[in-house]
């Protein structure tokens, strides 16, 4: 199927009413009815898909033909620039890794569960020495170890996800927040975003934190101006020695504090 095809088929209807079952296409571009989605907003950022999400513990939504990461915004008219794709690709490659290490520390688990019982069943009637009995021990507990790593190596992907998915959720708020000329309140975002008014207000306060840090980052002035020698010819004789004297007291070490003598 052609990219133009796919296109007209995910296309929100001029009429309003759902190809599928027939019902009415709600504002957010989805029929309540039968559950498809219409329209370029609904469109997925990995797999280019038209499809709908689904509720994630760690994602929060998830594209349903794909299972990446994905922001959902109810409004449909609110122009959307991608802010987000590249946080949403960190955390799905993160993801991907955590899920990896889980399964895997799961199997290796399991290994050593197994690998223990046989090995104390074998023990149990062979009775070799103490020597023996250590080192099958070892080599049965052995793979517990190697789990634990993973377990280990799997927590740290959860979190870098769940950074990833902030990040994400952060610059679609600082995009919904500029499109707007009145403050944005949290229980608006929060119906915006379909999450919960908690994290909503921290979404706003993190978007309120960056705008005042780059903000006073670009209003800061430079420690010291430097001038042009085309800049300095042009000065005059008292202008440069206004900036001579100046220069002279940037130069100057502050003073060392003087200290008090007890008696």
């Amino acid at each position: 199927m052609s990219a133009s095809v796919a296109k007209k088929l995910g296309a929100l209807p001029t009429d309003g009413v759902c190809t599928t079952c027939g019902g009415t296409i709600g504002p957010d571009g989805r029929c309540p009815d039968c559950r498809a989605v219409y329209g370029e907003s609904h469109r997925c950022p990995h797999c280019g898909t038209i499809a709908d999400v689904e509720r994630s513990e760690v994602l929060r939504f998830r594209c349903r033909v794909c299972g990446g990461p994905r922001v959902l915004v109810s409004d449909t008219t609110i122009e959307r620039s991608g802010a987000e794709r590249k946080s949403l690709t960190r955390a799905r490659a993160a993801h991907a890794k955590s899920t990896a290490w889980t399964m895997g520390a799961g199997v290796l688990a399991g290994a050593s569960v197994l690998s223990l019982l046989v090995s104390t069943a074998v023990l149990s009637v062979a009775s070799p020495g103490l020597v023996p009995t250590l080192l099958v021990l070892l080599f049965a507990i052995a793979p517990a170890a190697v789990a634990f790593l993973a377990w280990a190596r799997a927590k740290r992907a959860r979190r870098e996800t769940l950074d990833a998915v902030e990040s994400a959720y952060a610059a679609v708020t600082r995009e919904l927040v500029g499109q707007r000329d009145e403050e944005m309140t949290a229980t608006e975002l929060a119906k915006l975003l379909d999450i919960e008014e908690a994290d909503a207000e921290l979404l706003l306060a993190q978007v309120s934190v960056d705008t005042f840090v780059r903000a006073r980052v670009a209003d800061s002035p430079p420690s010291r101006a430097r001038l042009e020698p085309a800049d300095e010819l042009a000065l005059s004789d008292e202008e440069r020695e206004h900036r001579a004297v100046l220069e002279a007291q940037l130069d100057e070490p502050a003073p060392a504090p003087k200290r008090t003598e007890r008696s």
